[in-house]
C-alpha cells in the first residue's frame, strides 16, 4: 500500500504537467503502473530551467532515490548506528549511479528501463523509468530495516521495558532493563550514546533513591548455639508516609557474621520480597557472643557488576546509582548471649587493679564469678592451677584465672607511660578441657609509674572480660 500511494504521488505529478504535450508522450509519464512483470515501477523526473541535460538527469536522480529510500521506510534517528547510515548512504549513491550510469548495474535488480525527456521552451524535464525486482528491493528493504533496528533495539526496547517495569513497581527488573540499555549506549556506533547512557542510570538512580527498608518485629538476643526465636523481617516500600506503597518481587540481601577458624566472618542470604514488600530470613544459630548486626540492603549486585569495566570517564552516573544502592540499606542490631552465663566460675588473679576491670564487665554481662584465693598459681603448671581452683572452690564447673604483668614504662613530656600484658584461660573442671585463652596488652597514661600502670592493668582486665564474654562457649 506504501507504493501504491507513492506511485500514486508520482503520477498526481506528472499528470499536472502542462497540457499539449503530444502525442509521443509515453503512457507510463502519464499513468504510472503498480508493477511490470515481477517487478515494482518507480516513475521518477527531473528539470533543468535552462535545459540542461545533465542537471535534469541528475535531478531525476535524486527523486527516483528519495522515491526507493521512502519506500524502505527507515528514518536516522540519534540511536542510529554509523554502519546503518553508512549503508543508506551508499545505497542512495548507488540509486542515482544506476540513472546516470548507461551500461553499468549499481544495484542488484534495479534498472533503468526507460527514459523521456520532455523540452517545453528553454526548459527541459526527463522523465526515468524504474524497474526494481520485487525480491530484491524486499531484501534490500529487510537487510537495511535490520541495520537500523539493531542499535535502535539495543537501547531503545530495553529503556521501554525498563520505564514500564519502573511503572508497575517491578524494581529488580527495571534494573536489568536500564542498566541493559545504558551497556549498549556505550556502543561507539551509538550517536548521542553518552545522553542516553546517563538518561538510563538517571532513571535507575531516581527509582532506587525512592526505596526505604522498615524494621519489622524483629528477634533483640539469643543463646549461643541456639537458634532465634523468630525470623528478622523487614520491609521494602517505596515513597514516604502514607503514600508509601509495598514493593513486591524485590531481592534484599540479609547479611551478618559467623565464626570461622576463629575469626569472624560475613556471610549473605538472599530473599525477596512478598506482595506485602516484606521479606523475612530465619538465621543460624550464632556460634559466637556478643553483640552482633544484621544489614539488609538492596540486592543489586548483578546489575552494578556489569557496570564495572565502564571506563572513568563515563563513570560518574554509575557512581551515582552505587552511592543510591549503598543508602537502601537497613542495620539491626541484636546480641548473642553466651551460654557459659548458666555455668559459675572460680576467678583467681593476684593483680589487684586487672581483676577488677575483669569482674566489672564480666558480672555486668550476666556472668557469675566467684572470688578464689591466687596464692601458689605463679609459674604453676595448667594441670596444678585447675587442680588448686577446684580444691578452693568445689562445686564450681568452671575455673579461670589471670596472669598479668608490666612489659614496659616510660616518659612522654610530663607524663609516664606504662605497658602492661596479661593472659586470661577458662577451663572446665570436669573435664580439664580448655575453653578459652586470650593474650593481650595495653598502654596507660598517669602522672606517676604507679598510676600509668593502675590505668593499664585496669583497662587491660576490662578488654580481656570483653573478650572472654563473646568467646566462651
Amino acid at each position: 500500500m506504501r507504493l501504491r500511494y507513492l506511485l500514486l504521488l508520482t503520477l498526481a505529478s506528472c499528470a499536472s504537467a502542462p497540457a499539449g504535450l503530444g502525442t509521443n508522450v509515453p503512457s507510463w509519464v502519464l499513468k504510472t503502473p503498480q508493477t511490470e512483470g515481477d517487478s515494482y515501477v518507480f516513475v521518477a523526473s527531473g528539470t533543468s530551467a535552462t535545459g540542461d541535460a545533465g542537471q535534469a538527469e541528475k535531478a531525476a536522480a535524486v527523486d527516483l532515490r528519495d522515491q526507493i529510500i521512502s519506500y524502505l521506510g527507515v528514518k536516522v534517528t540519534s540511536t542510529t548506528s554509523a554502519t546503518a547510515k553508512g549503508s543508506l548512504d551508499s545505497f542512495r549513491t548507488s540509486v542515482e549511479q544506476t540513472v546516470v550510469s548507461q551500461s553499468k548495474a549499481e544495484i542488484a535488480g534495479l534498472r533503468i528501463a526507460d527514459r523521456f525527456p520532455l523540452k517545453q521552451g528553454q526548459s527541459l524535464t526527463l522523465y526515468v523509468k524504474a524497474l526494481y525486482n520485487k525480491a530484491d528491493l524486499d531484501q534490500e528493504k529487510a537487510r537495511i530495516a535490520a541495520l537500523f533496528a539493531q542499535i535502535d533495539d539495543s537501547v531503545s526496547k530495553p529503556e521501554q521495558k525498563g520505564d514500564l517495569l519502573n511503572s508497575t513497581g517491578d524494581i529488580q527488573g527495571a534494573l536489568d532493563q536500564y542498566t541493559q540499555a545504558a551497556l549498549a549506549s556505550l556502543n561507539p556506533q551509538v550517536d548521542n550514546g553518552a545522553i542516553s547512557f546517563a538518561r538510563n542510570l538517571g532513571k535507575a538512580t531516581t527509582m532506587v533513591s525512592q526505596l526505604t527498608l522498615i524494621a519489622q518485629e524483629n528477634p533483640r538476643s539469643t543463646v549461643v548455639g541456639e537458634p532465634f526465636p523468630q525470623p528478622f523481617a523487614v520491609k521494602l516500600v517505596r515513597g514516604t508516609g502514607a503514600d508509601a506503597l509495598p514493593v513486591a518481587g524485590a531481592s534484599l540481601r540479609f547479611n551478618y557474621k559467623v565464626r570461622q577458624n576463629g575469626h569472624l566472618v560475613l556471610r549473605s542470604v538472599p530473599e525477596m520480597t512478598g506482595q506485602d514488600g516484606i521479606a523475612t530470613c530465619q538465621l543460624p544459630a550464632p556460634d559466637f557472643a556478643g553483640h552482633a548486626e544484621l544489614i539488609v540492603v538492596l540486592d543489586a549486585g548483578p546489575f552494578l557488576d556489569r557496570l564495572s569495566q565502564v571506563p572513568y570517564e563515563s563513570r560518574t552516573p554509575v557512581d551515582a546509582l552505587e552511592d543510591a544502592v549503598g543508602r537502601t540499606r537497613l542495620n539491626i542490631a541484636y546480641q548473642v548471649v553466651s551460654a557459659a552465663l548458666k555455668y559459675p566460675i572460680a576467678w583467681a588473679c593476684a593483680q589487684n587493679e586487672a581483676s577488677s576491670g575483669f569482674t566489672q564487665v564480666m558480672t555486668k554481662a550476666g556472668f557469675q564469678l566467684r572470688s578464689v584465693s591466687s596464692e601458689g598459681l605463679g609459674g604453676a603448671s595448667d594441670e596444678r592451677i585447675l587442680r588448686l581452683l577446684t580444691s578452693r572452690s568445689p562445686r564450681t564447673p568452671r575455673v579461670a584465672w589471670g596472669e598479668f604483668r608490666v612489659d614496659q614504662t616510660g616518659k612522654d613530656g610530663n607524663m609516664i607511660t606504662a605497658r602492661v600484658s596479661g593472659t586470661v584461660k577458662v577451663e572446665e573442671v570436669a573435664t580439664g578441657r580448655l575453653l578459652y585463652s586470650v593474650t593481650r596488652g595495653r598502654w596507660g597514661v598517669g602522672a606517676s609509674v604507679k598510676e600509668a600502670e593502675t590505668s593499664a592493668f585496669h583497662q587491660l582486665g576490662a578488654d580481656l572480660g570483653t573478650s572472654v564474654i563473646d568467646n566462651l562457649p
